[in-house]
């Protein structure tokens, strides 16, 4: 057990959600069949000595876009439930307590320098670790062609759609991903509806804490004006804001919030 705590701390560095020595030359968007054959030998390496698995992504290859480690993924969970309790003790000792999900089992860290979050998962028989990019409110959603959010894409050619984001198009419906909402532990998901050939609304759905999604409306509040409420069939609220293309925000008491952008 020690000697897997020990070299867990080649995952992560001294500030909050940095990645550690073990990813050294590896960056995100990184195309993973280019990583230098050193770095490529350092986590073969790792995955050997301590039985972890890493990934990442969805894919197997091209770009690298979250960094996820499943420590001692195939040992027996006697040893893992430990060293696990005791990987977050290591995180919680180097970067502070962090911030909860609304399930209380999801631990996040954000570095607003680097603009990358660390989330730790224990849950389920298991532990992750997890390094991704995330975007501010103001940077997932404004009229600029840098926005995670692509408000221009509404009334575009669905095929130039998906060339952009190599986006998967099946019948009437394209879905893509990108980068996730503040403190949060999911990517944005994209369903695009297709009509006529363009794009004619689309959903961004993801995950983030209460204190994100506050500072999501107001951005929104700030960049279209004050937004129609009414209540939802399932006892949420919807938020309705003056803009075209039309946005329309519904987050659950939980920690998901949908962005619909355009309307059928």
């Amino acid at each position: 057990m020690s000697e897997l705590l020990i070299a867990s701390r080649q995952l992560y560095g001294a500030e909050a959600a940095s990645l550690g020595s073990l990813f050294t030359g590896l960056t995100f968007g990184t195309d993973q069949a280019k990583l230098a054959p050193e770095v490529s030998g350092r986590l073969a390496e790792f995955r050997r000595a301590t039985h972890s698995e890493l990934s990442f992504g969805d894919a197997t290859e091209g770009p690298i876009d979250r960094i996820v480690v499943h420590p001692n993924a195939d040992g027996e969970s006697s040893t893992r439930e430990p060293l696990c309790g005791g990987i977050y003790g290591l995180l919680k000792d180097s970067w502070g307590i962090g911030v909860r999900e609304q399930n209380l089992r999801n631990t996040i860290w954000l570095n607003p320098s680097t603009h990358v979050r660390a989330t730790f998962v224990n849950e389920d028989d298991q532990c992750l670790l997890v390094f991704a990019p995330y975007a501010t409110p103001a940077q997932w959603i404004d009229r600029g062609a840098s926005s995670v959010v692509p408000l221009s894409i509404i009334g575009q050619p669905a095929a130039k759609v998906a060339a952009m984001f190599k986006a998967q198009i099946d019948d009437d419906t394209m879905t893509w991903s990108g980068t996730g909402l503040g403190a949060g532990t999911e990517q944005t998901h994209f369903t695009a509806t297709i009509v006529g050939g363009k794009v004619a609304m689309f959903t961004a759905s993801t995950r983030s804490i209460e204190e994100t999604r506050t500072a999501l409306i107001d951005h929104l509040t700030a960049k279209f004006k004050a937004p129609k409420t009414e209540p939802t069939d399932e006892g949420t609220t919807r938020l309705t804001f003056g803009s075209r293309p039309q946005l329309t925000l519904v987050a659950d008491d939980g920690d998901d919030l949908t962005l619909t952008v355009g309307k059928l």
